[in-house]
């Protein structure tokens, strides 16, 4: 090979290179330019609905049947698809769902900010599964009081994004009552709370990854051994008894009840509408010992989510 010939494959490379570096810039821009601009075009309903007093007290099922209806509000949201050119350049829709008390007020509401673009797809959606729903345009609120301290924190997994925590199917009891408990003790005026879920769609490699993972843990791997495992037979092709050793280990080794159940809650979690969420909480109020209080009721109403064999939520505050 001449060196004339060595050196345009180098510059070719190179061009392909700085090409691939290009788009990828190209694309990190126009999504934050995107984000920007959506955020600006979004629309705020207020969704309330008729409380009324049951007669008796709900069971158990009854409480997971209304909160099932929220998952199919979930599913249906995820469904709604922008064209692929903006998805492309600015990324998936983006929503936000708000449980929140302001400052000057005692009334809990719930607001959800969509894309003005989607605002009568969303709004059909809540009139299909809530008919008895009152949904309305309104105004931004405001649940900060301009003479006091006002705290936040975000939520996280505390052992990554894969494992899934409770959710309400295992739940014995309303995991909205902890929450409003702690809405409803805050005063009339200078106190301001709010639960805000940021979600997009998430893309599908992470249902594939929720599906892998679960496949190796039923074949014995553990995240790490799986690992390993890719890293061995990526270098040399494993010799046919070396293989055979290693099915005639895994039939014999039994899943442990613990095991079978991560197994099936993961594949479980892989078969869900899955999205990418950012969960933050807000607390307002006179002075930062009573913000401090407010906040830490929110936080800790997330501790029934807590699953000790996979996964739970912990919380980092936002400076």
């Amino acid at each position: 090979m001449s060196l004339l010939t060595l050196f345009l494959l180098y510059l070719f490379a190179i061009f392909i290179l700085a090409a691939i570096i290009s788009v990828a810039l190209f694309r990190y821009r126009m999504k934050r330019r995107g984000m920007i601009s959506r955020s600006l075009n979004l629309e705020l309903i207020a969704v309330r609905f008729v409380s009324e007093p049951p007669a008796q007290e709900q069971t158990i099922q009854q409480i997971r049947e209304k909160i099932a209806l929220m998952e199919q509000f979930y599913s249906n949201l995820f469904l709604i698809k922008d064209s692929w050119r903006k998805s492309l350049l600015w990324g998936k829709p983006v929503f936000a769902l708000e449980l929140t008390i302001p400052s000057v007020g005692e009334e809990l509401s719930f607001y959800i900010a969509v894309p003005r673009r989607f605002l009568e797809a969303v709004i059909k959606i809540i009139h299909g599964i809530f008919p008895d729903a009152h949904v309305e345009e309104t105004r931004d609120y405001n649940i900060f009081n301009p003479d006091g301290v006002s705290l936040g924190s975000r939520a996280r997994f505390a052992r990554g994004k894969y494992y899934p925590v409770k959710t309400y199917q295992k739940l014995e009891g309303d995991p909205m009552k902890a929450l409003t408990n702690v809405f409803t003790q805050l005063e009339k005026a200078g106190e301001g709370a709010a639960l805000q879920i940021i979600a997009r769609p998430a893309a599908k490699k992470w249902k594939n990854e929720l599906t892998k993972r679960a496949q190796n843990l039923f074949r014995g791997k553990t995240g790490e051994s799986a690992l390993a495992h890719s890293l061995h037979t990526l270098g040399a092709e494993q010799s046919q008894e070396a293989r055979a050793k290693e099915e005639r280990a895994r039939e014999t080794k039994r899943l442990t009840p613990r095991e079978e159940e991560l197994v099936r809650t993961l594949e479980a979690k892989a078969g869900k509408s899955l999205f990418e969420a950012n969960i933050r909480l807000l607390a307002s109020a006179k002075t930062k010992e009573r913000t401090e209080a407010i906040l830490q009721g929110l936080e800790i109403a997330f501790a029934q989510f807590t699953d000790p064999n996979t996964n739970s939520f912990e919380f980092e505050r936002l400076k």
